[in-house]
């Protein structure tokens, strides 16, 4: 997975120097890499460094059933990623539009745009799938595919760091089962937003750093040099999918460094490994760090990567704001637990003094609520299963070890166990972080994935040792038939929630599904725009747009390389990026206030082509064109 992003992420780098980035170049490249990767693994047959690994004869058949039912989802997940077409606001708006830009510009340079968010959102998942796109011969039917990929690689992950920890295969594919049912995971493996491939950089970085904490004692060999490249490989990439996943890294990178500590390893050898992690993320991060000093004079735009923080440090507000998020996922349909929840933070937020909806712990100064039991969608899903089980665990397990230091009952864990216990707690203090410094929002549900994803294998490993250990069976078993039962019945509901996204894309025209999630009656607009452009054989087409607007299914409509669509009278960071020699034929106008009746650009007159309409998106012409 790292050699592949290297080579897709340096690829593009490269190609964009020249302006280079076309479909061409692009499939050139990946003949020339598959034909020398073709070459290494016959090669490796030859010399037998590659073998078949051998197929045991003895399985346990519910073993069987559990990993069927995880390729069953996941095979369910890819058939939808592949007909589903892309639909949320995310996508319409800045995810698939700027790698339409970047395909014009054949550069994934900055450039200038209303809607920013193109610009400043992590870019590595559009990377890929700017590189799908030209794969697939300038077609979006596989968008969605990265993020279903990355769902099957975590189902993978988190079924290989259960039994890396210790655990059996049953508690392994538990782990798989635990995340493949996860509602917020399923919803966005068949959409393109970027959590679930951000998700898999965290739990390849946990599964390579458990072999640091079995043996923390750091020297400067190839062991430890080749994880530490491995390591910062995804601190570097999962920063440019989603700098979110940075609590995670520093909870277990701090463990790391602590256990170096108390187990003697050497200054110079920390001071060395430290060193080569601190070049190689440079390394991968300076192309886009540097593109974004240009453009917003510091490491991101700071009107977007700050506005997910708290934006105070006032503790009171930061406690609130991590109720919030904290009880994000307890709505069930099971027993009622929102008017509990909701009074106890309005009690609080009173006695402490806090304005429950203050920007500072609001996105916007958005009311708070919670959620309702049952929400199923990519932004805002529900995940109770996860939730209910991992604190009754935590719970138990504190309980268990309480009453074992007072009985003076201390078993004696091994060192895989200790490490075991050390990941669950570090991966829990993950989720805490998250919950406390990410300000609160409807769709937070999304964020808190990647942290959910490390829940999902540290129930199981607690759940091992506790059953193992301490003799809890009974109660083991019991929570695994909840686990069992809920996760079966959630994935139920939610294969019937997004078949009516299935359906809507299969039955219908691909413009009007764009708009399935987000107002189908814009999807006449777009088409009369588009087929009036193409009739009258405008070639350059300006975009006046607002922040929110849908840009994506006008590049769609227009799908040829005669056309030149660009973002004009920008008022944004990026309008340095502004061409002051583009003259359109035809302004776009969406989301534009007050309505335009005429307008000029670059020394041209424009006017809307029909002045007495009433609708959001329409059209300017140039004045001269319209008295022909």
């Amino acid at each position: 997975m790292v050699i592949w992003t290297i080579l897709m992420y340096s690829s593009l780098e490269i190609l964009s120097v020249g302006n280079r980035v076309t479909e061409n170049n692009v499939k050139n490249f990946w003949l020339i890499t598959d034909v020398i990767l073709l070459i290494i693994v016959v090669l490796g047959f030859i010399k037998k460094r590659i073998q078949i690994p051998k197929i045991r004869k003895k399985v346990n058949r519910f073993n069987v059933v559990l990993a069927f039912s995880l390729f069953l989802i996941w095979g369910i997940s890819f058939i939808m990623a592949m007909r589903i077409v892309p639909y949320n606001w995310d996508s319409l708006t800045y995810h698939l539009p700027r790698i339409m830009h970047w395909v014009q510009n054949k550069s994934v340079a900055h450039y200038a745009t209303n809607i920013d968010r193109q610009i400043a959102s992590p870019p590595l998942a559009e990377f890929i799938n700017l590189h799908i796109y030209l794969l697939m011969g300038k077609k979006d039917v596989a968008f969605n595919l990265l993020q279903c990929m990355s769902f099957g690689s975590c189902i993978v992950l988190t079924v290989a760091i259960a039994k890396k920890l210790g655990c059996n295969n049953f508690f392994g594919f538990l782990a798989g089962f635990l995340y493949a049912t996860m509602p917020i995971a399923f919803a966005e493996s068949i959409t393109t937003q970027n959590d679930e491939y951000a998700t898999l950089w965290l739990l390849f970085f946990a599964y390579i750093i458990i072999d640091l904490y079995k043996n923390p004692e750091l020297e400067c060999d190839w062991f430890y040099i080749e994880r530490t490249i491995l390591l910062s490989c995804c601190i570097g990439f999962g920063y440019l999918a989603k700098p979110s996943i940075g609590f995670g890294i520093a909870c277990f990178a701090i463990v790391l460094l602590i256990m170096c500590f108390r187990n003697g390893t050497k200054l110079k050898a920390l001071f060395m490994l430290l060193l080569t992690s601190g070049m190689t993320i440079l390394m991968i991060i300076i192309p886009e760090v540097s593109r974004n000093i240009q453009t917003f004079h510091g490491l991101s735009d700071p009107g977007t990567g700050a506005r997910q923080l708290v934006g105070t440090l006032n503790l009171s507000y930061i406690f609130i704001n991590f109720l919030k998020n904290f009880l994000y996922n307890t709505p069930n349909l099971y027993f009622q637990t929102n008017n509990i929840c909701e009074s106890i933070i309005y009690w609080l937020a009173n006695r402490l003094n806090v304005v429950l909806n203050d920007p500072a712990i609001s996105e916007d100064g958005r009311q708070f609520e919670m959620m309702s039991p049952g929400i199923l969608n990519h932004n805002s899903a529900v995940n109770e299963l996860i939730f209910w089980s991992s604190i009754f665990l935590v719970i138990l397990a504190i309980g268990v070890w309480i009453y074992c230091t007072v009985k003076r009952k201390k078993k004696e864990l091994n060192s895989a166990e200790k490490v075991s216990i050390i990941f669950c707690i570090t991966s829990y203090a993950g989720f805490l972080m998250i919950c406390m410094f990410m300000r609160w929002e409807a769709f937070v549900s999304r964020y808190m994935l990647t942290y959910l994803a490390l829940l999902c294998v540290m129930i199981p490993v607690l759940l091992n040792i506790l059953m193992q250990e301490y003799n809890l069976k009974p109660i083991g078993y019991a929570v695994i038939g909840v686990i069992m039962f809920v996760g079966t019945s959630e994935s139920v509901k939610m294969l019937e929630y997004h078949a009516d996204a299935y359906q809507n894309s299969v039955q219908k025209d691909r413009i009007e599904a764009y708009f399935y999630f987000c107002g189908e009656g814009n999807a006449y607009d777009y088409s009369q725009i588009a087929k009036e452009i193409q009739e009258q054989g405008y070639h350059n087409v300006g975009l006046l747009t607002g922040m929110d607007t849908f840009e994506y299914p006008l590049w769609y409509l227009l799908n040829d390389d005669g056309y030149r669509i660009e973002h004009i009278n920008v008022n944004n960071m990026t309008k340095i990026y502004e061409d002051q020699t583009f003259v359109p034929d035809c302004i776009f106008v969406r989301e534009w206030e007050p309505r335009l009746g005429e307008f000029d650009y670059h020394g041209q007159h424009y006017v809307a082509e029909d002045p007495e309409s009433k609708i959001g998106t329409y059209l300017l012409i140039k004045s001269d064109m319209k008295n022909e």
